[in-house]
């Protein structure tokens, strides 16, 4: 039985184009287990949004689909915990809602990897931890990557639950023993989301797979997709990545300038991160193209959208090649 969980901040553009691509593999999955998670934000939600957002949310319950609701905990690792207690399932799929499947059937060879024991772990590696961690770990396991993103990670629940279940990020003291490394910290050490965990994985187990066909958007899209496009290579996966970030924004209800300001404000002599910031919305655009033009948050965030794009340069509005965007945006 698969369990796949999914924590989302509850963006409705998001979490709809989200829900338009699990449909197309479903089919693979026991049960869907969402948790909408409210982040604090400067800008309040209106009681009218409220009501409409939440029949929105509910609209999505079916046998295979259950909506949880918790906007008390603002933190990615303990939605993860949170959703994991509910599972019923033997095998763990963890998935953001800025994270598409574009090509089925390798997903479905995955979860058969992992059903038949050729792979204990599947999952897309990374680092997001001190320096001095990464080179440790590569001295013990000969591996480059001490964690894995929270997203489009397949495992066996009996393997999880030998580890301490920590999903969050996690500080090191310096002075203190990491057991999984046999090593005692020289400075204090910082760990993102599920790195903690995956290191009590990598101690548990060499049997593991990375992932090599989920493609990762940044601000360098035109290249990446042109040299991928010019080979042929597949892409099994797209993974957007930091889309929820905006949310704080509340592109579909009252629109709050002033954090996309501010950031604008604050780098605008660093072109690459405001590009990177840009990108964000460059996506969101693409996905409202193809969204329902009736759905209730539809017309305010098309309104709310152009006016973000008003507030960025002509330059950073014409950097991405959007028909290599589209193509990827096309498969979800």
């Amino acid at each position: 039985m698969i369990s796949l969980l999914l924590p989302t901040p509850g963006d409705p553009l998001i979490l709809e184009t989200w829900i338009v691509n699990y449909k197309k593999y479903e089919h693979l999955i026991d049960e869907c287990l969402i948790c909408v998670n409210h982040l604090v934000s400067d800008c309040e939600i209106s009681e009218k949004t409220s009501r409409e957002l939440n029949l929105f949310y509910e609209s999505f319950k079916s046998d295979k689909i259950k909506i949880f609701y918790n906007h008390n905990i603002n933190s990615h690792g303990l939605i993860l915990k949170f959703l994991y207690e509910k599972a019923n399932g033997d095998i763990i799929f963890l998935m953001e809602d800025d994270d598409f499947i574009l090509d089925i059937s390798l997903l479905n060879d995955n979860f058969n990897k992992i059903k038949n024991g050729e792979c204990e772990i599947i999952g897309i590696p990374r680092n997001c931890c001190s320096s001095e961690l990464i080179q440790v770990f590569f001295e013990k396991y000969n591996r480059p990557n001490v964690g894995f993103w929270p997203t489009n990670f397949i495992c066996k629940k009996s393997l999880l639950d030998q580890t301490e279940l920590n999903f969050s990020e996690k500080i090191f003291n310096s002075g203190e023993l990491i057991k999984e490394l046999d090593y005692v910290t020289t400075e204090n050490i910082y760990s993102d989301t599920m790195v903690f965990l995956s290191l009590q994985l990598n101690s548990l187990t060499n049997n593991i797979c990375y992932l090599k066909t989920s493609y990762h958007s940044s601000m360098y899209d035109n290249v990446y997709l042109s040299i991928k496009e010019n080979q042929n290579e597949l892409i099994g996966s797209l993974h957007i990545g930091s889309l929820s970030s905006v949310y704080n924004s509340l592109l579909f209800d009252c629109l709050n300038k002033k954090p996309i300001v501010d950031f604008i404000n604050l780098y605008k002599n660093d072109k690459d991160t405001i590009l990177e910031y840009f990108r964000r919305f460059v996506y969101l655009n693409l996905f409202l193209e193809k969204a329902n033009s009736k759905s209730f948050y539809y017309e305010t965030y098309k309104k709310n959208l152009c006016e973000v794009f008003d507030l960025f340069d002509d330059n950073y509005k014409d950097y991405f090649d959007q028909s290599l965007i589209k193509k990827l945006i096309n498969k979800i």
